[in-house]
């Protein structure tokens, strides 16, 4: 089947091919099953069946950035990236798809608007809805995704720029907007989610947080965590919350976002991903090349023994243990006892 032209050469050409796929610029990872999954710049998807050590470039449709992965088991996942796009796949990230673009995206969205206002929906972004979707038409399906999270294999969402929230039940044949869901009436970027406990929490610009404790119906404010933008959150061994962003900021609450603590940090540069390690330990990750390490539920840290040489962007844990780091230099591994972490 022939897929119909945007007009858009980075949605209608497939992703760069490139000799060494582990060596070019990545801000994304996840574990598929024991494959672990990475992505990035020009729609580069690549993948490793050995813990991180040797990697193969998958098929992927589209030229975009990749910016983020939801498996929902080791086959069925999905990826998000730039101009709208939203990928997926049922061989554990060899082979993608698209099922979304920006154009239907901002379809939807103003659909969606449209809809709303004329259901007098008490979403706290109704009043502004319509011009909302009709200012991200003009701008030509350049929104991106920035986050996702897959539920089961039937059902995901993706978060994105300009509070753009897409859901399917579906697995992905059709997509609906529910951006409305979300209560933000000024439209900020999302930038990480993930489920902890029973509810799912979202954070983006500002500090804001929205918690859903209804299966992603609704996603109404919590307390500001900070004043500061956070890029995502992650939950502790004992299901506590622990959100990080900007110049080194990160915040923990214990009562599920209705108060948050600062907490202080070894360092000031940007803290880009966080993931709880098979040991139960929170593991941080820094744009400067930092890993810090919680070992007290996420209330104190303490750095590795050496910075990674470049920016980390996205950190995952092999099946063998090591840690496997995406940046601004491809893929590097760690051994967690050479990094000096427990």
């Amino acid at each position: 089947m022939v897929r119909a032209s945007t007009d858009v050469l980075a949605l209608d050409e497939p992703a760069i091919h490139v000799l060494k796929p582990s060596g070019v610029f990545l801000d994304a990872l996840d574990n598929a099953g024991d494959r672990i999954v990475a992505g990035g710049e020009h729609g580069v998807i690549i993948y490793s069946n050995n813990d991180g050590v040797s990697w193969t470039q998958a098929s992927v449709p589209v030229d975009v950035t990749v910016t983020g992965f939801a498996f929902a088991d080791g086959q069925h996942g999905w990826a998000v990236g730039n101009s709208g796009v939203i990928l997926a796949t049922s061989d554990g990230g060899k082979d993608w798809t698209i099922q979304l673009n920006g154009f239907q995206a901002d379809q939807l969205m103003m659909q969606a608007a449209q809809q709303a206002v004329a259901d007098n929906n008490p979403s706290v972004g109704t009043p502004m809805a319509v011009d909302r979707a009709q200012h991200l038409q003009e701008r030509g399906a350049s929104t991106p995704f920035l986050c996702a999270l897959a539920l089961s294999p039937r059902d995901v969402i993706a978060f994105g720029a300009y509070r753009m929230t897409m859901r399917s039940d579906n697995g992905g044949a059709t997509w609906q907007d529910a951006s409305l869901d979300v209560g933000d009436s000024l439209s900020h970027n999302l930038y990480g989610a993930a489920v902890i406990g029973g509810d799912i929490y979202v954070v983006g610009e500002t500090g804001l947080v929205f918690r859903s404790s209804d299966s992603a119906k609704s996603f109404p404010q919590v307390a500001k965590a900070a004043n500061a933008t956070l890029f995502g959150v992650t939950g502790t061994a004992k299901g506590n919350v622990v959100a990080y962003g900007v110049a080194g900021t990160l915040v923990r609450s214990i009562d599920r976002g209705q108060s948050w603590s600062q907490i202080a940090m070894p360092g000031t540069a940007d803290l880009t991903d966080g993931i709880l390690l098979s040991s139960g330990n929170l593991l941080i990750t820094g744009a400067d090349g930092g890993v810090y390490e919680s070992a007290d539920d996420g209330m104190t840290y303490q750095a590795a023994n050496r910075h990674m040489p470049m920016a980390v962007f996205a950190v995952a844990q092999a099946a063998d243990g090591r840690l496997v780091f995406a940046g601004s230099r491809g893929i590097m591994t760690g051994n967690i006892q050479q990094l000096g972490l427990k």
